[in-house]
């Protein structure tokens, strides 16, 4: 074959032989240069380096150094990117969950907003105030029970467990609600009531008719003693805990009214049932629950005991009160913590997926180690049990003092296991309303110190405006468990939500409320409060703002005591990493004023600091000497040290 060389000129370019042409044998001719140089042409093959002398080269030092300097920058290199990514996940603090840097927000739905003129709140009444939930700062709204009820004991007596009540709306309501929060960032905790069921649910209805059918063990019947109950068992609300049933011809356990049967815990079908309910409502978007009357949840299947007199009883009606027995079969059964745990590590935490962590609380009334029992022992049971033992901060007087506020945080601490995250509120639609309790002077102190304590804390709706309890006549009862006498009523907290001084405090454009507005309205609402900068509404909301900036400080801080007394409780709050803001809490429950000296008590202080919050919002941005710091009754400075 002859190799054609092609000339391109007096460029100095390096043509190329030409490629084998079809039938040509495949194989490729050593290549010839053609270089014109003073017009003659010089032809050369090239057949560049060989073998030897590219290890020639390749041996020579300079070589060798460079090849052996890029290996060994590499190699550092990768080393240094290791380790950084180690030191940044090692220094760089975790997010916090959810749960744990929240401030939580109580509805009572039949008192927050109507928005069908007929006297009591509903859904849409939550949705439209959705704004208003942002505004102040709140992660989490509660929302107390609106299930499908005969409303004997407004919604705690469920005759469906997958419906709500036409009263309040319907599931598609609630659905635009899950989704507006989420849009917000916000959570949707529902309650959960598996103690009891309303007697009018099909299962109770099924049950009576039959002691051979699908639902005759799912409450708890027992044959009475010679026309009398089978024990002494009381309810919490007074009376005989059994009710006899004309159909079925046995007895019926209910720890609370007789419209609320007890349902049996010892069956499966129950607990598949109830394991149902969840997964229905976590579908929807729900975040949580608080689990109602968890400790009555099991009692014993023994039902010839007696429960004995309890010793420390004062009241005068022996033979009708609750607290007149010992209730050490009917109560805080240690199976009850095994269908909590059941809960958690089952659908709770089934749904729990990334950015979508579902939360579990519980209510129990009773001594601290045992409701914080219900943290479990290794974090299986609630993310936190409630601390109804904290609504006790204030005196049977009415009075608070520096004493008693740290003995009441410090046996929820120290009773909590190790680990675990507090939580703190002070009013609930069962309890009278703080700034009932404590006036309103008091109330901004209180504020304060909820806020700014680690942990969550929950606020009941309205007393981020100092909402105050109305005055409950036999004429407007409407608590079931005052059974006529307005004392016992816990009516008081429950009435409808001051929005502004429009008719009915801007709660309903109806005629009549289902509880009245309190007659102070005019001044304890939103609206004016909105307006005035120094009201304990805006006051609320620098807490909480203040709280949001600073999550390593106060929701999983560390508080440490500086100066307690009978007056003042004053306290550190700091990170438990470095790099963070320290804060000096102060507060004066007493009813005289007080200068006293801080850097005395804790040398680590400064001598002066920056009020960043006053309770009553007139010292915020001064610059005070902790060690002659003034304290008017009722205030409390929060102070960046």
């Amino acid at each position: 074959m002859e190799n054609k060389a092609y000339e391109v000129g007096e460029q100095g370019d390096i043509p190329m032989k030409e490629f084998p042409q079809d039938g040509d044998e495949g194989q490729y001719t050593d290549t010839t240069v053609d270089i014109i140089d003073d017009g003659k042409q010089i032809q050369e093959d090239y057949i560049g380096l060989t073998r030897e002398e590219l290890m020639e080269y390749a041996n020579k030092p300079g070589w060798q150094v460079a090849r052996w300097s890029i290996v060994i920058l590499l190699i550092v290199g990768w080393f240094a990117i290791i380790a950084g990514a180690i030191y940044i996940m090692v220094t760089t603090p975790t997010c916090l969950p959810w749960w744990q840097t929240a401030v939580f927000y109580q509805v009572y739905p039949r008192s927050f907003k109507d928005t069908d003129d007929n006297g009591i709140g509903d859904i849409a009444g939550i949705e439209e105030k959705m704004d208003y939930f942002e505004d102040i700062g709140i992660n989490a709204v509660w929302i107390n029970s609106m299930y499908k009820s005969p409303q004997v004991d407004h919604g705690y007596d469920v005759s469906d467990y997958y419906e709500l009540d036409p009263l309040f709306g319907d599931i598609n309501d609630l659905e635009v609600v899950l989704l507006s929060m989420k849009q917000r960032g916000m959570r949707v905790i529902l309650d959960f009531i598996p103690n009891h069921s309303s007697e009018h649910h099909a299962w109770f209805n099924e049950s009576r008719k039959s002691k051979d059918n699908e639902y005759k063990s799912h409450y708890i019947w027992v044959d009475g003693v010679k026309g009398t109950p089978p024990n002494n068992w009381r309810s919490v609300w007074g009376g005989s805990a059994w009710t006899y049933d004309e159909a079925r011809g046995q007895y019926y356990l209910h720890q609370f009214l007789k419209e609320q049967p007890d349902l049996n815990w010892r069956n499966d079908d129950v607990k598949k049932e109830f394991d149902r309910i969840l997964d229905f409502w976590l579908k929807k978007g729900v975040d949580g629950f608080r689990v109602s009357a968890v400790q009555h949840l099991l009692e014993t299947d023994d039902y010839s005991q007696d429960e004995p007199a309890n010793p420390d009883y004062t009241g005068t009606d022996p033979d009708n009160d609750y607290d007149a027995l010992y209730h050490n079969y009917t109560k805080e059964y240690a199976e009850v913590h095994d269908i909590v745990r059941g809960w958690r590590n089952g659908e709770m935490d089934y749904y729990s997926t990334t950015g979508a962590y579902r939360f579990l609380t519980v209510e129990a009334y009773d001594d601290i180690d045992v409701v914080t029992s219900y943290y479990g022992d290794n974090g299986e049971e609630t993310n936190f049990p409630h601390n109804l033992n904290f609504l006790d901060i204030v005196d049977t007087d009415g009075r608070i003092t520096g004493f008693r506020v740290k003995e009441m945080i410090d046996s929820w601490m120290i009773n909590m296991p190790d680990g675990k995250h507090p939580n703190f509120l002070l009013s609930n639609h069962d309890k009278p309303r703080i700034a009932s309790r404590v006036g309103q002077n008091y109330t901004r102190a209180c504020h304060m110190l909820l806020l700014t304590l680690p942990g969550s804390p929950t606020i009941y709706y309205g007393d981020e405006i100092g909402m105050e309890d109305i005055e409950i006549t036999e004429d407007i009862l409407k608590d079931p468990a005052a059974k006529g006498d307005p004392s016992k009523s816990r009516d008081g907290a429950r009435s409808p939500m001051q929005w502004s001084t429009e008719n009915h405090a801007g709660f309903s454009n109806s005629s009549e409320t289902w509880l009245p507005v309190h007659d102070n309205y005019e001044t304890v609402n939103v609206e004016a409060q909105t307006d005035d900068e120094k009201s304990i509404l805006n006051l609320f909301k620098e807490l909480t703002s203040l709280r949001a900036g600073e999550e390593r400080v106060f929701p999983v801080g560390a508080l440490t005591d500086v100066l307690v007394d009978n007056e003042i409780f004053s306290y550190i709050m700091e990170a438990t990493l470095s790099g963070y803001n320290r804060y000096l809490i102060t507060i004066n429950f007493g009813e005289l004023a007080r200068e006293d000296d801080y850097f005395e008590q804790d040398e680590s202080l400064p001598i002066e600091g920056e009020v960043i919050v006053s309770t009553h919002m007139d010292r915020n941005g001064k610059t005070v000497q902790l060690n002659k710091l003034f304290l008017d009754p009722g205030e409390g400075l929060v102070i960046k040290i």
